[in-house]
Protein backbone atom coordinates (compact mmCIF):
# COMPACT_ATOMS: atom_id res chain seq x y z
CA UNK A 1 0.00 0.00 0.00
CA UNK A 2 1.39 3.59 -0.68
CA UNK A 3 2.17 5.71 2.23
CA UNK A 4 0.63 8.65 2.82
CA UNK A 5 2.44 11.45 3.54
CA UNK A 6 1.66 13.77 6.40
CA UNK A 7 -0.59 16.07 4.53
CA UNK A 8 -2.39 13.30 2.62
CA UNK A 9 -3.07 12.21 6.05
CA UNK A 10 -4.29 15.29 7.34
CA UNK A 11 -6.93 15.20 4.68
CA UNK A 12 -8.80 12.21 6.61
CA UNK A 13 -8.64 13.85 10.11
CA UNK A 14 -11.65 15.66 10.09
CA UNK A 15 -15.22 15.24 9.20
CA UNK A 16 -17.92 17.94 7.91
CA UNK A 17 -20.89 17.76 10.67
CA UNK A 18 -23.99 19.07 9.48
CA UNK A 19 -26.54 19.90 13.10
CA UNK A 20 -29.39 20.69 14.20
CA UNK A 21 -30.63 22.29 17.22
CA UNK A 22 -33.11 21.33 19.50
CA UNK A 23 -35.07 24.42 18.06
CA UNK A 24 -34.48 22.98 14.97
CA UNK A 25 -31.99 25.59 13.67
CA UNK A 26 -29.33 24.37 11.21
CA UNK A 27 -25.98 24.62 10.70
CA UNK A 28 -22.52 23.33 9.39
CA UNK A 29 -19.27 22.97 11.21
CA UNK A 30 -15.73 21.34 11.52
CA UNK A 31 -15.18 18.11 13.44
CA UNK A 32 -11.97 16.09 13.91
CA UNK A 33 -11.07 12.56 15.11
CA UNK A 34 -8.94 12.48 18.13
CA UNK A 35 -7.60 10.32 20.41
CA UNK A 36 -7.19 10.74 24.16
CA UNK A 37 -5.09 8.64 26.23
CA UNK A 38 -6.88 7.48 29.68
CA UNK A 39 -4.26 5.19 30.85
CA UNK A 40 -1.70 3.04 29.95
CA UNK A 41 -3.17 1.81 26.56
CA UNK A 42 -6.35 2.37 27.31
CA UNK A 43 -7.54 5.41 25.39
CA UNK A 44 -10.86 7.24 23.97
CA UNK A 45 -12.03 7.89 20.04
CA UNK A 46 -13.43 11.23 20.19
CA UNK A 47 -14.92 14.01 17.78
CA UNK A 48 -13.89 17.51 18.74
CA UNK A 49 -15.48 20.98 17.92
CA UNK A 50 -16.74 23.78 19.57
CA UNK A 51 -19.18 24.11 22.23
CA UNK A 52 -21.29 26.71 20.18
CA UNK A 53 -21.47 23.87 17.80
CA UNK A 54 -22.31 20.40 19.87
CA UNK A 55 -24.27 22.54 22.47
CA UNK A 56 -28.04 21.96 22.78
CA UNK A 57 -27.41 19.19 19.86
CA UNK A 58 -30.39 17.36 18.56
CA UNK A 59 -28.78 15.39 15.37
CA UNK A 60 -25.81 15.63 13.71
CA UNK A 61 -24.50 13.97 10.51
CA UNK A 62 -21.19 12.85 9.64
CA UNK A 63 -19.32 11.41 7.01
CA UNK A 64 -16.66 8.75 6.83
CA UNK A 65 -14.30 7.65 3.77
CA UNK A 66 -14.42 3.55 3.27
CA UNK A 67 -11.30 1.73 2.56
CA UNK A 68 -10.90 -0.82 0.20
CA UNK A 69 -9.95 -4.53 1.56
CA UNK A 70 -6.58 -3.50 0.98
CA UNK A 71 -6.76 -1.25 3.44
CA UNK A 72 -6.61 1.83 0.92
CA UNK A 73 -8.89 4.92 1.32
CA UNK A 74 -11.24 5.11 -1.81
CA UNK A 75 -13.51 8.33 -2.54
CA UNK A 76 -16.51 6.43 -1.42
CA UNK A 77 -17.91 7.39 2.02
CA UNK A 78 -21.09 7.04 4.46
CA UNK A 79 -22.77 9.29 5.99
CA UNK A 80 -23.94 8.44 9.98
CA UNK A 81 -26.74 9.99 11.12
CA UNK A 82 -27.50 10.38 15.02
CA UNK A 83 -30.50 11.36 16.88
CA UNK A 84 -28.49 12.71 20.13
CA UNK A 85 -30.29 11.72 23.42
CA UNK A 86 -29.38 13.06 26.80
CA UNK A 87 -29.55 9.28 28.13
CA UNK A 88 -26.71 8.16 25.85
CA UNK A 89 -23.92 10.99 27.58
CA UNK A 90 -21.99 11.12 24.70
CA UNK A 91 -21.62 14.36 24.43
CA UNK A 92 -19.36 16.59 27.09
CA UNK A 93 -19.06 20.01 27.00
CA UNK A 94 -15.50 21.41 28.59
CA UNK A 95 -15.85 22.03 32.36
CA UNK A 96 -14.59 25.27 31.52
CA UNK A 97 -17.85 27.28 30.47
CA UNK A 98 -15.72 30.24 29.00
CA UNK A 99 -13.90 27.50 27.19
CA UNK A 100 -15.40 27.14 23.57
CA UNK A 101 -14.76 23.08 23.26
CA UNK A 102 -16.51 19.97 23.12
CA UNK A 103 -16.20 16.41 22.45
CA UNK A 104 -18.93 13.22 21.65
CA UNK A 105 -17.56 9.89 22.05
CA UNK A 106 -17.85 8.60 18.65
CA UNK A 107 -16.29 4.86 19.24
CA UNK A 108 -19.43 3.23 19.47
CA UNK A 109 -20.77 5.12 16.68
CA UNK A 110 -17.83 4.02 14.68
CA UNK A 111 -18.46 0.68 15.60
CA UNK A 112 -22.42 0.61 15.28
CA UNK A 113 -21.14 1.84 11.48
CA UNK A 114 -18.55 -0.95 10.43
CA UNK A 115 -20.69 -3.46 11.83
CA UNK A 116 -23.77 -2.31 9.59
CA UNK A 117 -21.56 -2.20 6.54
CA UNK A 118 -19.35 -4.77 7.16
CA UNK A 119 -16.34 -2.35 5.28
CA UNK A 120 -13.50 -0.98 6.81
CA UNK A 121 -13.76 2.55 7.84
CA UNK A 122 -11.15 5.29 7.01
CA UNK A 123 -10.24 8.14 9.09
CA UNK A 124 -7.02 9.80 10.85
CA UNK A 125 -7.47 10.40 14.54
CA UNK A 126 -4.70 13.18 16.31
CA UNK A 127 -3.63 11.93 19.50
CA UNK A 128 -3.04 13.73 22.44
CA UNK A 129 0.47 12.92 21.95
CA UNK A 130 0.81 15.61 19.30
CA UNK A 131 -0.75 18.05 21.17
CA UNK A 132 2.02 21.02 20.72
CA UNK A 133 3.88 22.28 24.28
CA UNK A 134 3.79 25.72 22.94
CA UNK A 135 6.84 26.26 26.19
CA UNK A 136 9.35 24.50 23.57
CA UNK A 137 11.90 26.65 22.23
CA UNK A 138 10.89 25.74 18.47
CA UNK A 139 7.72 28.00 19.11
CA UNK A 140 8.36 31.08 17.81
CA UNK A 141 5.59 34.44 18.31
CA UNK A 142 5.52 33.92 14.48
CA UNK A 143 4.78 30.44 13.12
CA UNK A 144 2.70 29.24 10.14
CA UNK A 145 -0.19 27.52 10.90
CA UNK A 146 -2.44 24.86 8.53
CA UNK A 147 -5.80 25.05 9.26
CA UNK A 148 -8.03 22.38 7.65
CA UNK A 149 -12.43 21.94 7.67
CA UNK A 150 -15.10 23.34 5.63
CA UNK A 151 -15.44 27.07 5.10
CA UNK A 152 -19.37 28.08 5.03
CA UNK A 153 -19.81 23.86 4.54
CA UNK A 154 -17.51 24.05 1.33
CA UNK A 155 -15.64 20.21 0.71
CA UNK A 156 -15.34 18.17 -2.07
CA UNK A 157 -18.63 16.06 -1.75
CA UNK A 158 -17.53 13.80 -4.66
CA UNK A 159 -14.54 12.22 -2.35
CA UNK A 160 -14.95 13.60 0.93
CA UNK A 161 -12.06 15.76 1.28
CA UNK A 162 -12.14 19.17 3.81
CA UNK A 163 -10.04 22.45 2.14
CA UNK A 164 -6.82 23.27 3.67
CA UNK A 165 -6.24 26.72 4.69
CA UNK A 166 -2.69 28.54 5.36
CA UNK A 167 -1.88 31.08 7.82
CA UNK A 168 0.59 32.62 10.66
CA UNK A 169 0.06 33.42 14.12
CA UNK A 170 -1.36 36.80 14.86
CA UNK A 171 -0.38 36.66 18.27
CA UNK A 172 2.26 34.88 19.99
CA UNK A 173 0.73 31.51 20.59
CA UNK A 174 2.88 30.91 24.19
CA UNK A 175 0.90 33.30 25.61
CA UNK A 176 -3.06 33.74 26.81
CA UNK A 177 -4.44 36.37 24.31
CA UNK A 178 -6.49 38.55 26.93
CA UNK A 179 -5.51 36.08 29.46
CA UNK A 180 -7.55 33.33 28.01
CA UNK A 181 -6.38 29.77 26.77
CA UNK A 182 -6.32 30.82 23.39
CA UNK A 183 -4.33 32.35 20.47
CA UNK A 184 -5.07 34.16 17.25
CA UNK A 185 -4.39 33.40 13.92
CA UNK A 186 -3.98 35.48 10.33
CA UNK A 187 -6.19 32.94 8.11
CA UNK A 188 -9.17 33.14 6.44
CA UNK A 189 -11.84 31.92 8.92
CA UNK A 190 -15.58 31.89 8.12
CA UNK A 191 -18.61 30.02 9.06
CA UNK A 192 -18.26 26.32 8.66
CA UNK A 193 -14.59 26.80 9.92
CA UNK A 194 -15.64 26.88 13.48
CA UNK A 195 -14.04 23.16 15.10
CA UNK A 196 -11.72 23.22 12.35
CA UNK A 197 -7.94 21.97 13.88
CA UNK A 198 -5.05 24.36 13.22
CA UNK A 199 -1.46 22.77 13.07
CA UNK A 200 2.06 23.56 12.90
CA UNK A 201 3.30 21.58 9.87
CA UNK A 202 7.19 21.41 9.54
CA UNK A 203 9.58 19.58 6.97
CA UNK A 204 13.12 19.57 6.93
CA UNK A 205 15.98 20.14 9.31
CA UNK A 206 14.37 21.48 12.57
CA UNK A 207 15.75 24.55 14.31
CA UNK A 208 14.54 26.26 17.51
CA UNK A 209 13.26 29.98 17.40
CA UNK A 210 17.06 31.22 17.11
CA UNK A 211 17.49 29.17 14.81
CA UNK A 212 19.66 26.52 15.70
CA UNK A 213 19.63 22.86 14.41
CA UNK A 214 17.39 20.67 16.86
CA UNK A 215 19.00 17.78 15.14
CA UNK A 216 16.02 15.85 14.04
CA UNK A 217 15.34 15.69 10.09
CA UNK A 218 11.40 14.47 8.27
CA UNK A 219 8.38 15.79 9.34
CA UNK A 220 6.48 16.99 12.17
CA UNK A 221 2.93 17.50 13.24
CA UNK A 222 1.25 19.65 16.40
CA UNK A 223 -1.76 20.21 16.70
CA UNK A 224 -1.35 24.15 18.02
CA UNK A 225 -5.40 24.62 18.69
CA UNK A 226 -8.84 24.54 17.37
CA UNK A 227 -10.78 27.78 15.50
CA UNK A 228 -13.26 28.85 17.61
CA UNK A 229 -14.47 31.92 16.38
CA UNK A 230 -13.40 35.66 14.30
CA UNK A 231 -13.90 39.29 14.87
CA UNK A 232 -15.82 40.51 12.09
CA UNK A 233 -15.73 44.47 11.14
CA UNK A 234 -19.66 46.35 10.81
CA UNK A 235 -20.39 48.50 7.84
CA UNK A 236 -23.74 50.73 7.59
CA UNK A 237 -24.66 51.53 4.18
CA UNK A 238 -27.45 53.20 2.81
CA UNK A 239 -29.96 50.66 0.91
CA UNK A 240 -31.40 51.82 -2.20
CA UNK A 241 -35.56 51.85 -2.28
CA UNK A 242 -37.97 52.69 -5.08
CA UNK A 243 -40.28 54.63 -3.24
CA UNK A 244 -39.26 57.00 -0.37
CA UNK A 245 -40.59 56.75 2.95
CA UNK A 246 -39.84 58.82 5.75
CA UNK A 247 -38.15 55.87 7.09
CA UNK A 248 -34.65 55.14 5.91
CA UNK A 249 -33.80 51.73 5.72
CA UNK A 250 -30.07 50.66 6.88
CA UNK A 251 -28.08 48.24 6.22
CA UNK A 252 -25.56 46.30 8.60
CA UNK A 253 -22.92 44.24 6.69
CA UNK A 254 -20.54 42.06 9.19
CA UNK A 255 -17.47 41.57 7.35
CA UNK A 256 -14.82 38.51 8.79
CA UNK A 257 -11.06 40.62 8.50
CA UNK A 258 -9.43 37.10 8.15
CA UNK A 259 -8.73 36.98 11.63
CA UNK A 260 -9.70 33.89 14.15
CA UNK A 261 -9.50 32.95 17.63
CA UNK A 262 -7.70 29.64 18.44
CA UNK A 263 -8.33 27.68 21.86
CA UNK A 264 -5.30 26.28 22.85
CA UNK A 265 -5.23 22.48 22.42
CA UNK A 266 -3.78 21.44 25.61
CA UNK A 267 -7.30 22.17 26.70
CA UNK A 268 -8.01 19.10 25.70
CA UNK A 269 -6.15 17.46 28.42
CA UNK A 270 -9.32 18.69 30.56
CA UNK A 271 -11.72 16.37 29.43
CA UNK A 272 -9.64 13.22 30.15
CA UNK A 273 -11.03 12.47 33.62
CA UNK A 274 -14.59 13.25 32.69
CA UNK A 275 -14.22 10.30 30.04
CA UNK A 276 -13.11 8.08 32.26
CA UNK A 277 -16.42 8.47 34.30
CA UNK A 278 -18.66 8.19 31.10
CA UNK A 279 -17.11 6.30 28.52
CA UNK A 280 -18.21 3.03 30.26
CA UNK A 281 -21.47 3.97 30.37
CA UNK A 282 -22.30 5.11 26.90
CA UNK A 283 -20.82 2.23 25.50
CA UNK A 284 -23.10 0.09 27.08
CA UNK A 285 -26.47 2.55 26.65
CA UNK A 286 -25.39 2.56 22.78
CA UNK A 287 -25.82 -1.29 22.27
CA UNK A 288 -29.22 -0.53 21.65
CA UNK A 289 -29.48 2.22 19.64
CA UNK A 290 -32.96 4.02 19.00
CA UNK A 291 -34.48 4.20 15.31
CA UNK A 292 -33.58 6.84 13.72
CA UNK A 293 -29.96 6.35 14.01
CA UNK A 294 -27.23 4.54 11.59
CA UNK A 295 -26.76 4.59 8.27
Amino acid sequence: MKELSVAEQLMYTTTRVECVDKNGRKSLATAFFCKLYLDGDRFCEVLVSNRHVFENLSEITFHITLASKGGVPTTEYQDYHLVVRDELNLIILHPDNNVDLAIMLVRPLLIDMHQKLQRTLFYKSVTDTQIANLSDEKYDALEEVIMVGYPIGLWDNVNNRPLFRRGVTATDPKINYQGKPMFLIDCACIQGSSGSPVFALHKGYLTDKHGKPLNQYGTTLELLGIQSAMPVKSIYADLTIVQRTATKPVANVQIPINLGYVVKAEKLKDFIPIIRERVDAATEMLKHLPSGNGI
